[in-house]
């Protein structure tokens, strides 16, 4: 797998970032010798960014492929990054709110095809490698984002359609209907085509707010670190939300209201929370060619029935919850050998959804690869704060509207598997 280039370039450049904020503050306090120092590491930096840039361009001439015209110029990737640090672009954009126009912000509203002026696009694009810093770290931090099928899409974009098989019925026939003989078997062959519908997931607005003191914004290298960790934890948080429970209204439909969601009926006159044989009934009804992906997906609180769940054996029974084995082993629990994921986004013990079984493969994530932000002076005026507000585009579905009956079987499958409501 070759580097990336991109990240590599952004790392230098936060680096400098902080190495240019320490240098200032010798220039304050008069500290020459502190100052020569830190210029020179500066210079060494920008010598690193200057030679893996033009690694990055030889490397991906080499990797142009035959009949491409090297002038033709790709259309919108225009990759435009004046900043070295978000925090030096954050103390841009205030300079801007205080009427100190920067052209470097109008530089990269441009290169994303957003506007300056006033109204819905009236704020500034984050730079695009930072931006892809913040969403990709909101996508890989959890263990329901890491494990989704993820799309990142253009800066144009605000929906995605495509084509998906509408499979039901797999005893017959797949992808929707393609059929295959044995030629002994019939004398002319019945013709057969794949039945598709079209999908479409919409991007839907998330949006963060943040409050910086005018004392932290000095301080570039703190604002970019806070600043990324903030959103990207809060991104992934309502993500993850959505993902599992989302309504689909103004946010991305969860699993939990899949149309092809398998809910597996309880034990008759089970007053217990959680039984193995609810496991077990579960891991049947999973398709098969999900299992190999499923992951247990449960409420902290019916994760602590897991230890007092046995398989029946005569008159007692042996343990059947297999907890973590620390460092020298798996960092997760399992059943049936998949893990187990706690989230509280899954619904109370007692209810439908409280504990499932997903292959989180079968969700698609799709992703908007800008992130937008303002900010306003006004807000907390007396305390001296500022007040960022950064919004990016999400949306997300399953990929599937049906369960799916299998060969020689009546009952429906799905790579969606919940366990039915308990009276």
């Amino acid at each position: 797998m070759g580097m990336d280039y991109s990240k590599k370039i952004t790392e230098l450049k936060a680096t400098k970032g902080t190495l240019v904020a320490q240098a200032e503050a010798a220039l304050d306090a008069g500290d020459a010798e502190k100052l020569t120092e830190l210029n020179v590491k500066i210079s060494e930096i920008n010598n690193q960014i200057t030679q893996t840039a033009e690694l990055r361009k030889a490397s991906s001439d080499a990797a142009e492929p035959e009949g491409v015209d090297p002038d033709a110029a790709p259309e919108n990737k225009k990759k435009v990054s004046p900043f070295n640090s978000l925090g030096e672009q954050l103390r841009a954009v205030k300079l801007a709110a205080n009427g100190v126009s920067d052209k470097r912000l109008h530089a990269v509203n441009e290169a994303q095809g957003i506007s300056t002026g006033i109204g819905t696009d009236g704020a500034f694009a984050i730079q695009e490698d930072f931006a892809g810093i913040i969403l990709d770290t909101a996508a890989t931090t959890g263990d329901i984002l890491s494990r989704v099928d993820s799309y990142t899409s253009s800066s144009a974009s605000n929906s995605v359609r495509f084509m998906t098989c509408d499979e039901t019925d797999v005893s017959e026939s797949v992808y929707g209907g393609v059929q295959a003989y044995w030629a002994s078997e019939a004398a002319t062959v019945a013709a057969s085509k794949p039945h598709f519908y079209e999908t479409k997931i919409d991007l839907d607005k998330l949006m963060a707010f943040i409050y910086i003191t005018d004392e932290a914004m000095e301080d570039m290298a703190f604002i970019s670190g806070l600043l990324n960790n903030a959103m990207a934890t809060a991104a992934n948080r309502l993500l993850e939300g959505s993902v599992i429970d989302g309504d689909g209204v103004g946010k991305p439909l969860g699993i939990l209201n899949s149309p092809n969601l398998v809910a597996v009926d309880t034990e008759k006159d089970q007053k217990e929370k959680l039984l193995f044989k609810n496991i077990a009934r579960m891991h049947g009804r999973m398709l098969p060619r999900s299992k190999a992906n499923a992951v247990w997906v449960m409420h902290p609180d019916m994760a602590e029935e897991l230890p007092f769940m046995t398989l029946p054996i005569g008159t007692g029974g042996v343990p059947v919850y297999l907890p973590p084995t620390g460092a020298t082993g798996s960092p997760y629990a399992t059943l049936y050998g998949k893990p187990i994921i706690e989230t509280d986004h899954m619904a109370a013990v007692g209810q439908e959804g409280d504990i499932g079984l997903f292959d989180m493969k079968q969700y698609m994530l799709l992703r908007k690869g800008t992130v937008k932000q303002d900010m306003s002076i006004h807000v907390e005026f007396l305390t001296a704060q500022n007040c960022f507000r950064l919004q990016l585009r999400a949306g997300g579905a399953p990929k599937g509207k049906n369960p799916i009956r299998l060969k020689h079987s009546t009952i429906l499958r799905s790579p969606f598997v919940v366990l039915n409501a308990r009276g």
